[in-house]
């Protein structure tokens, strides 16, 4: 079996609430949901202060994960 990861990147500058909502709600509506990296980047970025990856092994969640969050 062969596991192909697909990843969505959001930026945010948001609090850590609105960081945990999105994984919160990332668990409970995409089972194909794996994993997240959260990557400080507000020493080289003007307008956002983190980027997080979010892991999925189903591209179809990985799309309904983009519609709702991605800007």
């Amino acid at each position: 079996m062969t596991c192909v990861l697909i990843y969505e990147s959001i930026l945010w500058n948001d609090t850590v609430a609105e960081y945990k909502k999105i994984i919160n709600w990332a668990k409970k509506n995409c089972p194909s949901h794996t994993h997240y990296t959260m990557t400080d980047i507000s020493d080289a970025s003007l307008t956002h202060d983190y980027v997080c990856h979010f892991f999925f092994d189903d591209e179809n969640d990985a799309s309904f994960f983009s519609l709702v969050w991605k800007e």
